[in-house]
């Protein structure tokens, strides 16, 4: 497994050294509309005095009571406002991307970058890109949800045993439950982030099928990455240092180019495992499944 990530990560170097001026064009565009919201929020904030809703609770000067109802829906109607904007700008916007970095990855079409931007041409289109991203996004944010859920409640009712005037043995129970609690939350944590890595080939998969719809192309994805799901969350938390790295901010315009291409690329990897995909050299007879096989040894494909 470890020597298919390095021929990956290898392999995107290669693949970007000739095009970094346009991935580093599409990460400025990329990090302009992620930053669009948040200053259209402030913007709105300092002109009405009606803030989001995480700065609203957390750094309120008044109780909780006095902020409820007026200025809590407040807060949260420009909350939801600016994050379906954010949904309908960055939604296609990331589709495209993920298109742009496949098609460089297969040589579909050649670096051209008009793909990033064709989700925005028509109403289809862009409905579909937004709908992918809001479907993607609910799905992981309910099985996340779900999966840390054990771990979370066991922590709170183990603090209830702290509450008033405690006995040694409440004490007691209290850190053997809260110890249980931290362990049950990061393996759901780890869980929740492999099972995610299901939907990550949808973009790729529209990529190949203009005509897919996002739920068709999700069932797709669901499909293709049974089996790897494991290699390919491990393969993406690699890049960890790197986005640790990323805080000092102009790392990013490396990291994620180099990050969305090799996940672009291990995308390539699965759908030729799954013979989606023709890989290089191979017949133009040979066939291609046209629905991606439930069953199998993928491993084995890999090889």
């Amino acid at each position: 497994m470890q020597y298919l990530n390095d021929i990956i990560r290898r392999n995107t170097r290669d693949m970007l050294r000739q095009n970094w001026g346009k991935a580093v064009a599409l990460t400025v565009t990329l990090l302009a509309a992620s930053l669009m919201g948040a200053l259209l929020e402030s913007a709105i904030g300092a002109a009405t005095g009606v803030y989001g809703l995480s700065r609203t609770l957390f750094s309120a000067r008044y109780p909780l009571r006095e902020l409820f109802p007026w200025r809590l829906l407040g807060s949260l109607g420009l909350t939801a406002g600016i994050g379906l904007l954010e949904l309908c700008l960055l939604g296609p916007l990331i589709l495209g991307i993920s298109e742009w970095f496949f098609g460089l990855s297969y040589g579909y079409m050649d670096g051209e970058m008009g793909v990033v931007f064709r989700h925005f041409r028509t109403p289809r289109h862009f409905a579909r890109g937004v709908w992918l991203a809001f479907q993607t996004a609910l799905r992981s944010l309910f099985y996340t949800a779900v999966l840390l859920l054990p771990g979370g409640g066991l922590i709170f009712l183990s603090g209830l045993f702290t509450r008033g005037n405690p006995s040694s043995l409440d004490r007691i129970m209290a850190i053997m439950g809260m110890a249980i609690g931290a362990c049950l939350l990061f393996l759901g944590g780890v869980t929740a982030w492999i099972l995610t890595r299901r939907y990550v080939l949808a973009p790729y998969f529209i990529a190949l099928d203009d005509s897919l719809s996002a739920r068709r192309a999700l069932k797709k994805s669901v499909q293709a990455t049974r089996g790897f799901k494991t290699g390919l969350a491990w393969f993406q938390f690699s890049f960890a240092g790197w986005w640790l790295l990323g805080i000092l901010v102009l790392p990013l315009f490396y990291v994620i180019p180099y990050y969305w291409g090799s996940t672009a690329l291990y995308a390539r990897t699965v759908m030729e495992a799954r013979r989606v995909l023709r890989r290089p050299g191979e017949a133009a007879e040979t066939p291609v499944e046209t629905e991606v096989p439930a069953d199998g040894d993928p491993a084995a494909d890999c090889r």
